[in-house]
């Protein structure tokens, strides 16, 4: 059977990080809704901690969007441990909401692996998974012409 891969590796790489940055100002705003009362939600499972991970979802959806294998790697290892924990919530309340946060969790995680060897791909063409903006382009060549 033949494996069917829909678009270019850019725009494979390129939707794994826009979900991975949807999701996490997703999580951030139902974080701060929890955290300042305005939602009926339980404060100590919606706090600062998952506020921060929400903010380090954002960050690294960007890393991956300017082709960082650190931001991928990172984005993957969040995403297994939220699937891990979701599927563990999963299994001791059967509610449709931790149904949806495991399978999203898991869509995600299989989306971000999928999305590794693509960006292999993507180094060895020295391409980036969206369309480089101009300061992006200006700050990039910047940086090789004077490296750390």
């Amino acid at each position: 059977m033949r494996e069917r891969k829909s678009g270019s590796p850019e725009q494979r790489v390129g939707r794994a990080a826009n979900v991975t940055i949807f999701l996490g100002i997703l999580l951030a705003v139902l974080h701060l809704l929890a955290f300042s009362g305005l939602a009926g939600m339980a404060e100590r499972s919606y706090g600062l901690p998952g506020l921060a991970v929400s903010v380090g979802l954002i960050v690294v959806g960007y890393g991956i969007r300017f082709g960082s294998y650190t931001a991928l790697f990172l984005s993957g290892g969040a995403f297994a441990v939220l699937t891990v924990l979701s599927v563990a919530r999963l299994a001791d309340a059967a509610t449709p909401a931790a149904f949806l946060r495991a399978a999203v969790a898991a869509w995600m995680l299989v989306s971000l692996c999928r999305a590794f060897p693509d960006m292999r791909t993507l180094h060895r063409r020295e391409a980036f998974p969206l369309p480089m903006s101009r300061y992006g382009a200006f700050f990039l060549r910047r940086m090789r012409r004077n490296p750390p």
